[in-house]
C-alpha cells in the first residue's frame, strides 16, 4: 500500500497542546492525538484496524506511532511486537 509521503517525514502538529490536552498530529494520513506528557497516544488511519473503540491506543514515546503507521502503510502488515502467531 504505497502512500504519497516519504517515511523520513515527520508528524505535523495539526492542533497545539491546550489545557483539553495534548497536541493532535497529522502523518502520512494518520491522525495523532497526544496527552499532556506525550507518553498515550491514539490514532486513526484509513484501512487500518481499529480496536472496539474506534482508534488505536496505547503507551509510548510518538516515534512508536510513527513506526507503526509506516509499517502499515509500506507493507500492509503490522510489525512483528503485534503479531500473535496461534
Amino acid at each position: 500500500m504505497p502512500s504519497s509521503s516519504s517515511p523520513v517525514d515527520r508528524p505535523r502538529i495539526t492542533k497545539p497542546a491546550s489545557s483539553a490536552g495534548g497536541p493532535v498530529y497529522e502523518y502520512r494520513g494518520a491522525v495523532i492525538h497526544s496527552n499532556e506528557k506525550g507518553t498515550n497516544h491514539a490514532f486513526t488511519l484509513d484501512g487500518f484496524f481499529h480496536g472496539p473503540r474506534g482508534y488505536w491506543g496505547g503507551l509510548g514515546h510518538i516515534d512508536v506511532v510513527v513506526g507503526l503507521a509506516d509499517t502499515w502503510l509500506d507493507t500492509g502488515r503490522l510489525p512483528s511486537p503485534y503479531v500473535h502467531k496461534r
